[in-house]
């Protein structure tokens, strides 16, 4: 599938936002670092949706080279996922610029939120606070895959 969209459209990227891995091998059988190393992916964002600190800091400990069997060059091409806003549930400030920050501590330049709406709440607060710190920088994005 990979090969046919990219001879149609060079310019689409392909991204894929599997569960966490191994837990989305177990249980889904998707094994997104073998789509990595095998070039079937230019952004994969695992599903790193916690509702505490700690078990976001696990779920992004288990996003290293060694344990998924990757190059460290395809880490570039991992964006992290943050459940912002589902249902009654919103991030608070505090929780989201500490994820953030342990993100970037780890080598991650950007993430992707679940879903982005919770930007918008309280006359845009996270987006607000959001410019005015973690993201004052831009993030850059590998817009070329790595082999």
């Amino acid at each position: 599938m990979y090969q046919r969209v990219k001879a149609l459209n060079p310019e689409v990227l392909i991204c894929w936002a599997p569960s966490v891995y191994p837990w989305s091998y177990d249980e889904y059988l998707q094994d997104w670092p073998a789509w990595l190393r095998e070039g079937y992916a230019d952004l994969v964002i695992p599903q790193c949706y916690r509702y505490r600190q700690r078990e976001y800091q696990e779920a992004i400990d288990e996003l290293n080279p060694n344990d998924l069997q990757i190059r460290q060059t395809f880490m570039r091409l991992i964006y992290p996922g943050v459940l912002m806003n589902v249902g009654d549930y919103r991030i608070g400030w505090s929780f989201l610029e500490n994820c953030l920050r342990y993100n970037r501590a780890n080598h991650f330049s950007g993430e992707v939120f679940f879903f982005y709406e919770g930007l918008r709440k309280n006359n845009n607060e996270l987006a607000r606070k959001l410019l005015e710190t973690v993201y004052r920088e831009k993030a850059l994005i590998p817009w070329k895959k790595m082999r």
